[in-house]
């Protein structure tokens, strides 16, 4: 039997999976080689499955040789109807087209010579003149990606997955996960990592007393994984949820996460002020199981509060389970507004990283301090009243 090495044109398509080749050479075995193997400069230009499968049965392999000047769309034109690729297989095809044109390309200008050996004047000089002098990257990816019916972008996305995510650029090559997964899949994989890098040293840390909106300006951009605050209820205070959003996309990681509690009355004007600033992600329920608050005015027992949760740009780490409805105990020993621990020790936990920051703009009671020293968490808080910012000291103090 001829022994046949591989052209590197023939490397644009994958080879079989495992069971699509046994299928292969069973029916071979069976019925023999159907489809010749063809070759360019005496290499396979295509069969290369069909060329091993043969060696494995022991059948003689039929060779035809490809004439012509456009050896790839030859090899294209072969597989894009044999061979069922997925959206995203067909984007690695496509790269893989690339590839190997910028390889012939760098190797025809250090030699010279066109695709036939002849110095680009031979009859295959039409292929060597879309190499040298034409080639673009950009422009050979489009048209291969039009050849192959496969939306540029899903190329563009499997280059980028390649450089920077090869795993994923792998199973998207082998049809197990489609671009658009794979994207989703990376970008989820860059926030969390961006949520667990090391805080920045210039950060101030701890408590300081004074309006937010002033202090605010020491925090850095996107430095902060979580905040977790609780601002005044009354109808006074609302424009405070703009200021709050606002702080809040600069400070926010990308992926980082802001809850707030909120009454309901606020609530549509809240979520109205937030969502100009951050992207709305989801609506949690505080369930208050140690009683009720009589809203006389309304003739209501709240039995639950909202807790609004927003997102810059989106949730940085999905794969982290969160439940929507979190039940405290009554905790008012520090704080007439204070809230209990174990709701804030629940999303504090799931939703920074250990070694991550914590901002609470409206301290109050020091729940979300206390807690973020319980579970090694570095905080940042701001309470305007000194009096209250003091008894949070003692209390901290105490609990240390």
């Amino acid at each position: 039997m001829t022994e046949y090495a591989d052209h590197p044109f023939a490397s644009i398509f994958p080879m079989m999976a495992p069971d699509e080749y046994g299928a292969l050479r069973e029916d071979i075995r069976a019925h023999g080689l159907r489809e010749p193997i063809w070759l360019f400069e005496g290499q396979i230009l295509d069969g290369r499955n069909r060329y091993r499968a043969c060696q494995d049965v022991g059948v003689t392999p039929r060779a035809d040789t490809y004439i012509g000047d456009d050896p790839i769309a030859f090899v294209i034109s072969l597989n894009l109807q044999r061979r069922h690729l997925t959206p995203g297989q067909k984007a690695d095809v496509a790269l893989r087209a690339e590839d190997v044109i910028a390889a012939e390309a760098r190797q025809r200008q250090r030699t010279g010579k066109g695709a036939d050996g002849s110095g680009g004047r031979g009859k295959k000089r039409n292929l060597v003149e879309k190499i040298p002098q034409g080639f673009s990257a950009p422009k050979t990816r489009d048209l291969t990606a039009k050849a192959l019916g496969v939306n540029p972008h899903y190329v563009q996305d499997q280059k980028k997955l390649r450089a920077q995510a090869p795993a994923l650029a792998e199973r998207v090559a082998a049809g197990s996960l489609s671009v658009p997964a794979a994207m989703r899949q990376y970008r989820e994989e860059q926030q969390k990592a961006e949520l667990t890098a090391a805080p920045p040293t210039t950060l101030p840390a701890g408590l300081a007393v004074g309006d937010f909106r002033a202090l605010a300006a020491d925090l850095a951009d996107n430095s902060v994984a979580l905040i977790f605050t609780d601002p005044p209820y009354d109808r006074k205070t609302i424009p405070l949820f703009d200021d709050l959003g606002r702080v809040a996309a600069r400070v926010l990681k990308p992926g980082g996460s802001l809850i707030t509690y909120c009454g309901q009355v606020q609530l549509p004007e809240a979520l109205s002020l937030l969502s100009g600033h951050l992207r709305y992600w989801w609506l949690n329920a505080c369930v208050q199981r140690d009683g009720h608050n009589e809203m006389r005015r309304y003739g209501i027992k709240s039995q639950w509060k909202p807790m609004l949760w927003f997102v810059k740009d989106t949730r940085g780490d999905v794969q982290t389970f969160v439940a929507d409805m979190v039940s405290g105990g009554r905790e008012k020993g520090v704080h007439a507004w204070q809230q209990a621990e174990a709701e804030a020790a629940y999303y504090v936990e799931r939703l920074c990283p250990v070694g991550g920051i914590v901002y609470d703009p409206f301290a109050g009671g020091g729940t979300t301090p206390a807690v973020c020293q319980r579970l090694g968490r570095h905080w940042i808080a701001h309470e305007q009243n000194p009096t209250t910012a003091a008894r949070l000291i003692e209390r901290l103090e105490t609990a240390s």
